[in-house]
């Protein structure tokens, strides 16, 4: 068996990921089952996990502090076995696990999304896209940037989980934050006409429709090129609200040139969504 061989096969023997696709496989899944070495090794692995997401995740850690964050962890270890060698990705792999699984409990998916933004934006700042300005061109959304959505004032949540508390439960009103890497602290509160735009931009909206809408030529963007990029024209077209939204989104960095966000499947190749699907007015709204 080639060195190289023994040693992926090694690996995956203490992720736990099956060996059966891998050469050299029948040698180690001949060993013992849980030796006393290989115990060790895998205590050790799961051990530097567990300490990258206590470092890189601990505000989503702290909000699932009452629902067995445990059990989190080891669904995580389970669905990602392969691990990172850097704390961010690590982190960042986590909290978007836990964003989804968690969903259904308070607080959850918000903290986990904040704390994926947060992460994604300290990356991108070591190593910034250019472009980041309007100049004409067409926009996208930041591939690092946000908006989340709070069921509480996140002030009121992200105190409560610093200081070791409870956040306070859900209330009726939403709460949207933005987070994008021009912004003072990385974040602040966000409008309905932004998050609703943000949204629009995530899934499919391109300046060149939002410069052919701002005054009202609806039909020339109907001609554009693209089928997604009339779509989108068609269903959410501009208004005087959004033009000053976008403005405020380009200034915070949650906006950039789209020849920038290549790469960013995200925000370049999903189709566009219906109005009807994006966020809608809430009473609780503050700017």
């Amino acid at each position: 068996m080639a060195l190289r061989d023994w040693q992926n096969a090694l690996a995956a023997r203490v992720a736990g990921v099956p060996l059966a696709p891998l050469p050299g496989a029948p040698a180690v899944a001949a060993w013992p089952a849980e030796s006393a070495g290989l115990a060790i090794t895998k205590k050790i692995q799961r051990s530097w996990r567990r300490y990258r997401l206590d470092v890189g995740a601990p505000l989503t850690l702290a909000v699932l502090a009452p629902h067995d964050p445990e059990s989190f962890i080891s669904d995580f270890w389970t669905a990602q076995p392969w691990p990172s060698s850097f704390f961010g990705t690590e982190a960042v792999a986590f909290v978007e696990y836990v964003r989804h699984a968690g969903s259904h409990l308070p607080h959850v998916s918000a903290v986990a999304g904040f704390e994926r933004a947060m992460l994604l934006i300290s990356q991108h700042q070591a190593f910034p896209l250019g472009g980041n300005g309007h100049a004409g061109g067409r926009l996208a959304a930041h591939p690092a940037a946000d908006i989340v959505e709070f069921a509480e004032d996140p002030a009121r949540v992200l105190a409560a989980l610093l200081r070791g508390d409870n956040p306070p439960p859900p209330a009726s009103a939403a709460h949207w934050l933005l987070l994008a890497p021009h912004l003072p602290n990385l974040c602040r509160r966000a409008t309905h006409e932004e998050a609703r735009l943000f949204t629009q931009y995530r899934h499919g909206r391109s300046e060149a429709v939002s410069s052919e809408v701002h005054g009202g030529a609806a039909a020339t963007a109907g001609a554009h090129r693209d089928p997604a990029v009339r779509a989108v024209a068609y269903l959410c077209p501009m208004t005087k609200a959004d033009v000053e939204a976008e403005a405020g989104l380009v200034a915070a960095g949650a906006l950039i040139s789209a020849e920038s966000a290549i790469g960013s499947d995200e925000t370049r190749n999903e189709a566009p969504q219906s109005c009807s699907r994006l966020p809608g007015p809430r009473s609780g709204l503050t700017p």
